[in-house]
């Protein structure tokens, strides 16, 4: 856990805002998440790409509604697939073939 004298030195170096998230309490969340058959996230919420990278290391699948967000999370490691439990969900009506185009430029 970080403490108010992290806080400040965080601040001091990197200015503000900043934002400081604890890869072990996102894991210990996704834990709690396990009782589910499938865990998505909705990048939109956050689209940052070592958090992304971090859930898609712990089985998180992430939704993409636009082709920034699929090349982020091909960025991250997501690969694009075809079925409603796919790594990489797209929820919009861009193309599959934007992806596959976007992923082969990575």
């Amino acid at each position: 856990m970080i403490n108010s004298h992290q806080i400040a030195r965080i601040a001091e170096q990197f200015h503000t805002p900043c934002w400081i998230y604890d890869a072990e309490t996102i894991r210990r969340q996704i834990e709690r998440l396990r009782q589910f058959d499938v865990i998505r996230f909705a990048q939109k919420a956050c689209s940052n790409t070592h958090l992304l990278r971090l859930m898609r290391e712990q089985g998180v699948m992430v939704d993409s509604v636009s082709l920034g967000e699929i090349e982020r999370a091909l960025v991250a490691g997501f690969q694009p697939g075809g079925s409603v439990h796919a790594p990489i969900v797209i929820a919009c009506p861009i193309t599959l073939s934007m992806s596959r185009r976007a992923a082969s430029q990575i």
